[in-house]
């Protein structure tokens, strides 16, 4: 048996973490002498020390891995381990936007661009026939599952898209929400139809709209929503309803976020 510092050296575990794990009951002494309290390990638990350090080094919590290395169900494991493979993959993908505005704010830095300037137009939309699917859906990323289900009803009914299509997602929500969001799609097409399960063919009013191309990524929203603001506010406008994009330049068309060409619509009135 070993003492806890030899046991400490040992297993590359300082003696501090040695006593937590005790408290916690993940790792305890095989022996506690009764008169000095000494703590003794034995040669066997060094196999059970590196399965919690492959855990750790995992990410799991200390909860989480007194239950995995307790456990002789494998189903049970794996599914941690399965939980935990979707966690750190959502986590990759925040650090890999992180990673993408700092780049873009270095970028910016070395160009020594302070503000970047977005001209703001008033714009009327035109009345047009439209073939719309509305759906609450997980996040914005899958905005695009729209587009499949109204594309496909398109070519099976063979309807006509017209001249400028103004391929168009409406956000409905009255605030500002990362998960369920409420969003329509539209295109402009030529014709009169009856509507489906998923489609609705409607007429759209004209309307009047602050204005913004956007080139590049879906990133520069916060700035471009700041810039409409203030324009909207200098100019004596309200917001008059829901915004919208207009795509010209979309992710399917051009893999090259900086080809992305966006025009982004705020319905506005006097």
């Amino acid at each position: 048996m070993f003492k806890i510092g030899d046991f400490s050296k040992l297993s590359s575990i300082s003696i501090r973490m040695l006593r937590h794990y005790d408290k916690v009951e993940l790792l305890q002494p095989v022996k506690v002498d009764e008169q000095s309290g000494y703590r003794f390990y034995s040669a066997a638990q060094l196999k059970k020390v590196n399965q919690i350090q492959v855990l750790k080094d995992m990410g799991f919590n200390i909860a989480t891995i007194k239950e995995l290395v307790e456990s002789e169900n494998i189903e049970v494991i794996k599914s941690q381990f399965e939980n935990r493979s979707a966690q750190v993959k959502e986590e990759m993908d925040d650090l890999k936007k992180q990673l993408r505005l700092l780049e873009d704010s270095m970028k910016t830095m070395r160009e020594d661009v302070i503000e970047m300037n977005y001209h703001v137009s008033l714009k009327e939309i035109p009345e047009r026939n439209v073939a719309s699917v509305r759906k609450v859906i997980p996040s914005y990323n899958c905005e695009g599952d729209l587009w499949s289900i109204l594309m496909q009803e398109i070519n099976v009914k063979n309807i006509s898209i017209a001249n400028p299509s103004y391929s168009i997602a409406t956000f409905h929500d009255q605030e500002y929400k990362e998960n369920d969001v409420d969003v329509e799609i539209q295109i402009n097409i030529l014709g009169e139809h009856e509507n489906t399960k998923d489609v609705n063919f409607k007429k759209i009013d004209p309307s009047y709209v602050a204005s913004i191309t956007v080139n590049g990524s879906y990133e520069q929203m916060t700035a471009v929503n700041e810039a409409a603001a203030k324009w909207i506010e200098t100019e004596g406008y309200e917001l008059a309803g829901p915004m919208f994009n207009i795509y010209h330049v979309i992710p399917a068309m051009e893999s090259d976020p900086n080809k992305w060409v966006t025009e982004v619509c705020y319905p506005i009135n006097k």
